[in-house]
């Protein structure tokens, strides 16, 4: 799965994502961490001006009470310290006590001077160790008041939030992603299955796709291509057809002079032999441009079908008797197992791929070996296996056995050789059936040929 564009676009979104969230927090977290601590200094010195000023009011006021309910409000801790070393500290009670701080740097503020930095004691880049303090006089008293921050309720808030608000982000950017990438992969999806069907001879091509990108240009090319071809396929059909309609004649009168002359010749004198292979070769020829005729017809759409009801396992049977005289002469046994069935289709082509079918079992079997024939039906559909033990299909052949005048180096020497198109007849007919054809075959082990046809529906009535 992972080798499809559609993931791997997919994957390559989510990545970009990630990386460039994870990018952005680092640059903006660098170029506004000092800008961030600046702001946090400010805020606390703010906080501890106002300590000052409330403290000439402490008299007014319960002082520590206020100091307590500000600290907490402000999410900072508070200390007082006087020049003979009292120290009051305010917070939170629910967080953890405050730090000390360095010695000098009270004795500093007490003398005058205001600090704001980092906690002397921890230099750790964490906010809760800055610190911010002021001094103050009152009634001639010197005093120093520090603020630090501590990491509040509000802060894991917005945690929370950002957090959350980052996956909704992941998971809805996920879910366009999706829709972009099924958008942009469905272009070359539609391109694949007509490649598939333009493989098989279906040059039917018509790819509606209204883009101007890449995409668009390829797929009409593709289209305008497809067209090229059936073209090209139906002059190679025509003109095949036509020299096949132009070579019987003289082909007829070839094989009938040949064959008066057999007649009219001792078998003794040189001429009969000469004759002979005249007339095998014409007869040849003859079966070859039939079956080039009949192959164009079938691929014409137009070829005749017609559908009676009749019973299959009483044509198979029929044609392995008239076959008898082939697989006796080789000493052959024929096993035969094939219940009662009753179909509907063209009678005349389907015996023509059993004939093409056994006959090719017959020709490629040893001497004294053995052929099965059966049939059984499942799932609505009827299946035909016809096993030699001959010379077996080259793996390398295989896909290539349907095919058009190709012949297996093994498989088929020349003395044994057909025109060819047998088997691409068998598969033309059981594919306008509805059906298909497959082999398996282990090298001089033997071959089994797999025939697949539709059964009428249940309950359908047949007519003999």
């Amino acid at each position: 799965m992972i080798h499809s564009i559609y993931t791997r676009l997919v994957l390559a979104f989510i990545a970009v994502v990630l990386a460039s969230t994870f990018i952005t927090f680092t640059i903006v977290g660098t170029l506004y961490r000092e800008e961030g601590w600046r702001y946090l200094q400010s805020d606390i010195r703010d906080t501890g001006k106002q300590v000052i000023e409330l403290y000439s009011l402490r008299e007014k006021i319960n002082f520590d009470e206020f100091l307590q309910k500000l600290a907490r409000l402000n999410n900072v801790r508070i200390s007082l310290h006087s020049a003979d070393g009292v120290v009051k500290s305010y917070q939170d009670p629910e967080v953890d006590a405050i730090e000390p701080l360095n010695p000098q740097m009270v004795e500093s503020v007490l003398g005058g001077n205001e600090y704001s930095g980092k906690n002397q004691l921890d230099q750790s880049e964490i906010p809760e160790n800055t610190v911010v303090g002021l001094p103050f006089f009152n009634e001639g008293e010197r005093y120093a008041v520090f603020v630090q921050p501590i990491p509040g309720r509000e802060l894991r808030g917005m945690n929370k939030i950002l957090i959350v608000t980052l996956l909704f982000v992941l998971l809805i950017g996920s879910l366009l992603i999706l829709m972009v990438a099924r958008y942009l992969v469905k272009p070359i999806t539609s391109l694949t299955e007509a490649t598939k069907r333009l493989a098989k001879g279906d040059y039917q091509i018509d790819l509606q796709m209204k883009r101007r990108d890449e995409l668009g240009n390829l797929t009409e090319n593709f289209s305008m291509m497809a067209k090229q071809l059936e073209q090209i396929e139906k002059m190679r059909s025509d003109f095949v057809n036509n020299v096949s309609h132009e070579m019987q004649s003289p082909l007829t009168s070839i094989r009938g002079f040949s064959k008066a002359l057999l007649e009219d010749t001792d078998p003794v004198d040189p001429k009969y032999r000469f004759a002979e292979i005249i007339y095998n070769e014409s007869t040849r020829l003859s079966r070859l441009c039939a079956n080039l005729l009949q192959l164009a017809s079938l691929e014409s759409k137009h070829h005749p079908f017609k559908k009676v009801p009749y019973y299959l396992d009483e044509q198979i049977r029929q044609t392995v008797v008239a076959l008898e005289p082939q697989w006796s002469q080789k000493n052959l046994d024929v096993h035969v197992d094939l219940p009662w069935l009753q179909i509907e289709a063209d009678l005349d082509q389907l015996s023509q791929v059993w004939m093409n079918l056994i006959t090719n079992s017959i020709k490629f079997s040893k001497p004294a070996g053995a052929i099965w024939i059966r049939m059984t039906t499942k799932d609505g559909s009827v299946t035909v296996s016809l096993e030699d033990q001959g010379s077996g299909i080259a793996k390398e052949d295989l896909p290539h056995i349907f095919d058009r005048f190709y012949k297996g180096d093994k498989s088929r020497e020349r003395v044994k050789s057909g025109s060819g198109l047998g088997l691409s007849i068998a598969k033309k007919i059981i594919e306008i059936h509805g059906g298909q054809i497959t082999v398996q075959s282990t090298l001089d082990k033997g071959t089994v040929f797999n025939v697949t046809l539709p059964l009428p529906p249940r309950g359908q009535k047949l007519d003999q």
